[in-house]
């Protein structure tokens, strides 16, 4: 069964500067989310490998059944270096929002775009 993907340009503007990633939600044809991947252009190979293991963990949990909400909530609110202010113009209720690391913002982009 192909799967619909839907792609977010991730920007976030912190203390360090403009942290840019690419998240990919691959979508059941019911619209549910199965499967996610991140990638970031300039990161060293252990938060290349980090990211690639998270995303490959909360795809394997969806395709169990886990809830979009309960990744998130384990998301939400981490905080780390890579906080500051989210630009995503794609999902008007996160934008210009505060976020505590790059795991809050993807916590509130799947929260905005996949829950409730």
């Amino acid at each position: 069964m192909r799967r619909r993907t839907v792609h977010y340009d991730v920007d976030i503007m912190t203390t360090m500067g403009r942290l840019k990633l690419h998240l990919s939600c691959s979508l059941y044809e019911d619209g549910r989310l199965g499967e996610v991947a991140i990638s970031h252009g300039k990161a060293g190979a252990v938060v290349r490998t980090m990211l690639t293991m998270w995303a490959r963990t909360a795809s394997i949990a969806l395709q169990y059944g886990t809830p979009v909400s309960n990744l998130v909530s384990t998301l939400s609110g981490i905080q780390d270096a890579t906080g500051g202010t989210l630009r995503q113009p794609d999902v008007p209720s996160v934008d210009q929002k505060q976020c505590s690391s790059v795991w809050d913002a993807i916590s509130m982009i799947l929260e905005a775009e996949f829950t409730g």
